[in-house]
């Protein structure tokens, strides 16, 4: 099974999204076979029948967003008209679109990857270099949480050494604030 919140002009303010879920033929479409599933009003086993009644559609498309063979994410397009059903043409278009953004929304998810790698990569030449030019412990100390804090994205790091064999940890180093 799968389940997909449903959010924008479909959900009222501060209403939680309702749950679509997806299982049988439904899943077994979107996620394996990997093609668009559609269901009309009054269809025999609906799925969709209240994500349906709560737009007002007459009809609902899910088109998966497949990427090398899996599918990442799901489209779904509503139509209210009286056909009761989006023409084959305009199916066409919207897998298209969806395979297009798929592959999109992919490759910013891979940028950003290697983005994050080429950032840690860096930050660990830094603190390298800073091991490696000067002998003093506070100066790689202060280098290294100034770099955590960059790396990791949060707000403070403090590094705390033992100081003697009781188990009581001093503080040695500390970058950042908390503001409470």
């Amino acid at each position: 099974d799968l389940a997909l919140p449903l959010v924008g002009d479909l959900v009222r303010e501060g209403a939680e999204p309702p749950q679509l879920e997806l299982n049988g033929v439904t899943a077994f479409t979107l996620l394996e076979k990997m093609e668009p599933y559609w269901e009309s009003r009054g269809d025999a086993k609906p799925s969709l029948e209240e994500v349906m009644s709560l737009s007002g559609a007459a009809c609902m498309v899910l088109l998966p967003m497949v990427v090398r063979g899996r599918t990442t994410g799901i489209i779904s397009l509503a139509d209210n008209s009286r056909r009761g059903k989006l023409a084959s043409e305009e199916v066409e278009l919207a897998v298209r679109f969806s395979n297009r953004l798929a592959v999109a929304l992919e490759n910013a998810y891979l940028h950003e990857r290697e983005q994050r790698k080429i950032k840690e990569t860096v930050a660990l030449l830094e603190i390298a270099r800073a091991i490696n030019s000067t002998l003093d412990l506070s100066q790689i100390l202060d280098k290294v949480v100034q770099m955590t804090v960059g790396l990791c994205d949060v707000v403070m790091c403090a590094i705390y050494l033992r100081e003697d064999d009781a188990g009581r940890f001093e503080p040695a180093a500390r970058y950042g604030f908390i503001e409470e």
